[in-house]
């Protein structure tokens, strides 16, 4: 069993352990975030995970020894840098600015 639960917050991938303590596994900056799903991997492959949990496993076979688990997470790091900023109206005369991919554009 893993003791851990992974989470995405600001763009970077955090693991805490069933005790509450947090450890910050990434440290990207806005417009390169880490663990997230792009656009098109949203929209056009249903894809809402940028991360996954490797199977754990022992650092040490030594019998005499407690096991030493290592866990591995691989994770997509989305750079967004190149994509365009268009308005969208959100409502009530409201615009927001939001990174939108268009056709032909390269990324």
């Amino acid at each position: 069993m893993n003791p851990f639960i992974a989470f995405l917050c600001q763009g970077n991938i955090h693991v805490t352990s069933l005790y509450g303590d947090i450890v910050t596994l990434t440290s990207t900056q806005f417009p390169i975030y880490s663990g997230g799903v792009e656009y098109i991997m949203q929209e056009e492959f249903n894809r809402t995970d940028g991360f996954w949990w490797d199977l754990p496993r022992p650092l040490n076979h030594d019998k005499n020894k407690d096991d030493v688990i290592l866990h591995k997470i691989l994770y997509f790091e989305i750079d967004e840098s190149n994509v365009g900023i268009i308005p969208i109206g959100i409502g009530n005369d409201k615009v927001e600015m939001v990174r939108y991919p268009r056709a032909g554009n390269t990324y």
